[in-house]
């Protein structure tokens, strides 16, 4: 490998001439071409794989990432966009996979703040998250094609107040209630038609009596009767 520099016809912001450095294997295909200026990356840099494909693409601003940043994947294809300011991201950054956008994340000096978004196949919004300084904050919303299934509230990046759950058809599941992500205060199961199933209440994870059960009719149950008709909602949810 053997490096190579170029002057180029653009000063840039610099009193200093900019020049191009270029690496190269033995066999003299192009690995990479940055553009330097005092010594530093100044302006744009690019990488390549072994087949000549673009590997990477970015900007620098006195040795440091700023502005868009672009990453291929094997074929060339994009797999990430990411905005830069003075080396930390800061702005849009999308993800890829298969050629589709498959996320979509704000960042500010380095952390994620803001809205995310991730999508699903169809390019439907999956999940929208809600971060502060880098941690999840408020409510995040699920959904599942264009439906929503789950609804939560974050403190501090920890599950902290109601989460509910829902079926395909907009039916209430569960509802929930954590402290630090942990189950406290009632959990509550309800039927398809909207009556409670069962209830348990917590303190701090641990429930504080038994679970209270209750048929599709609201009559009270024994202890050991089953509800299985919960559990199958949740699992035909998880699986789609």
């Amino acid at each position: 490998m053997h490096a190579a520099t170029h002057p180029t016809i653009d000063a840039g912001p610099t009193d200093a001439r900019p020049v191009v450095l270029e690496e190269h294997d033995d066999g003299g295909r192009l690995l990479s071409s940055t553009e330097l200026v005092d010594g530093l990356p100044h302006g744009r840099m690019q990488r390549y794989g072994p087949e000549g494909r673009l590997q990477m693409e970015a900007c620098y601003v006195q040795g440091r990432l700023d502005g868009l940043l672009c990453l291929h994947g094997e074929q060339g294809e994009i797999v990430q966009k990411a905005q830069y300011r003075q080396g930390l991201q800061h702005g849009l950054t999308r993800i890829y996979a298969m050629q589709r956008c498959i996320a979509e994340q704000r960042y500010v000096a380095g952390q994620l703040h803001g809205e995310s978004v991730m999508f699903d196949d169809a390019g439907q919004p999956s999940a929208r998250l809600r971060y502060v300084e880098g941690r999840l904050e408020g409510q995040a919303v699920f959904l599942q094609q264009g439906r929503v299934v789950r609804k939560a509230n974050y403190r501090n990046g920890l599950l902290d107040g109601e989460s509910t759950d829902l079926d395909a058809e907009g039916t209430v599941i569960q509802i929930a209630h954590h402290v630090a992500n942990v189950l406290h205060g009632p959990t509550r199961r309800y039927w398809p038609d909207g009556g409670l199933m069962d209830e348990v209440v917590y303190r701090m994870g641990k429930p504080v009596a038994p679970p209270a059960r209750f048929d599709q009719k609201g009559r009270p149950l024994a202890a050991d009767e089953a509800t299985p008709g919960v559990l199958a909602r949740l699992e035909k949810l998880i699986r789609g």
